[in-house]
This record gives C-alpha cells, structure tokens and sequence, in this order.
C-alpha cells in the first residue's frame, strides 16, 4: 500500500508517492503536479514525479514560451547543497536505484507525463550519473581507468577536467547496455533518441588539488564532489500513449 504527503518545492506543490524498494512496487504511478509555476522565467512550468523510497524524481521542465519540455531524472536530494554540507562520498553506493527500476520510473513519468500535457514536444533527457546503479559503475570504472593513466599529473585546478578521464566517459556512453536500455524505453514511447553526450562533466573535490590524478583513482568514489549529468537529444519528439 501506499501514502501520499503534500511537499512544497518552490512554488510548486508536489503530492508524493511514498513506496518500498520492491521492483514491483516501481509499476504505481506516482501523482503529478497541477499547474505547477516558477518563479524563474526561464522555467515557465515544472511538472514533477518523485520515488521517495528509491530517492528518485523525474521533472519535465518548460523552457520558452512554447510546449517544449526538458526531462530530468534526478536524485530526490539536490547533489550540490547535498556535497557541499556534507563530507558525502559519490561511490557505488550512492546510486538510487537498479536499471530495471530506472526504466520503469522512466516509463511511468512519460506515461502520467502525457496525460497531463498530450501536446508537449521533448527536445532533451538528462539523467543524473550516480542514479542508476548500473550506469554509475560503468561511469567510475572507467574514470579509475582513466585516472591510473595520467600517472604522475597533477590536479591543479578546481575546475579542470582531465580529457583523458572525459575521453572516457565519452567512450562508456557508446557502448553502454544501461544508456541502450534508457534509449529504447524512450524509442518505444514516440520520443526519437539522438545524440548521447555528457550533458555536464563530473566535478572533482577541491580538497585534492595537488595530488596526484592517479592517487585519486583509489578512492571509492575517485575523488568526485559532484557527479555529472548525461545528455540525450530528443528532437522535440512527442509521446505516443501505450
């Protein structure tokens, strides 16, 4: 069974399904927003979908002055004020859920998503890296790669990004089965999947700048402060009902 409580984000009211970490329990829809209006014009409308349990949400985001939307599936807890009040670590165990069940909240939100706005146009999907466990794996282990061969290079610069480390990430996003499985889910609902990219780069602890880049790679987490976002081009699709 599940509750629901009434959330404030914002000036939009969210009502939230509260359910277990059962897979099968990721099939109830959650409720959407209703006219939900920012305060920032540069975000007309946001419509949200959250997992409390699994720490999940997904947001459909408006914009400009049009009916195209912007989906993010992010974590529930916001990473950046998350990272910088806590000594949070971003290892395997930060993800929120297994790919199985990702898809599943991906589903359903496009589903309730529709419902509540048929005519809306998807120009991109964003997805948070950490999020879905099989991704997030996939994401450290090849930075650790990475990492261990820029041997003796040092971190210098809080905002630098090592190429060899984003040549990487690039690379994983190619081939991943997690990135595939996302890709068809979307595919299957009308939305016509383009370009697969980092949407944002990964961000690493300002605390470690002097060390070494191939220290970092022994480190659960391998030294990250923020994690990034991956980018999907949706070519202003729109979603077909099932």
């Amino acid at each position: 069974m599940r509750t629901m409580r009434a959330v404030v984000i914002g000036a939009v009211i969210v009502i939230v399904a509260a359910c277990s970490r059962e897979s099968d329990e990721v099939r109830v829809p959650p409720s959407a927003i209703k006219n939900g209006r920012q305060a920032d014009p540069s975000r007309l409308e946001t419509v949200e979908y959250r997992w409390e349990s699994l720490g999940v949400r997904v947001s459909f985001s408006q914009g400009k002055r049009d009916d195209s939307w912007t989906m993010m599936v992010r974590d529930t807890r916001d990473i950046f004020e998350v990272a910088e009040e806590t000594a949070v670590k971003w290892g395997p165990e930060s993800s929120r859920c297994s790919t199985e069940e990702c898809l599943r909240i991906i589903d359903l939100s496009l589903t309730e998503f529709h419902t509540d706005r048929p005519d809306a146009n998807l120009e991109s999907f964003f997805i948070e890296m950490h999020v879905d466990r099989e991704l997030w794996a996939e994401v450290i282990a090849v930075s650790r790669r990475g990492l261990l061969a820029m041997g003796d290079e040092v971190f210098l610069d809080g905002t630098d990004s090592p190429q060899r480390v984003d040549e990487e990430i690039a690379g994983v996003l190619g081939r991943s089965t997690t990135i595939q499985a996302v890709a068809a889910t979307l595919l299957r609902r009308g939305v016509t999947p383009g370009d697969v990219s980092v949407g944002v780069q990964p961000v690493y602890r300002f605390a470690l700048i002097g060390r070494k880049w191939s220290d970092l790679a022994s480190l659960s987490d391998v030294g990250l402060q923020y994690p990034g976002y991956i980018e999907i081009d949706l070519r202003g699709s729109k979603i077909t009902a099932r």
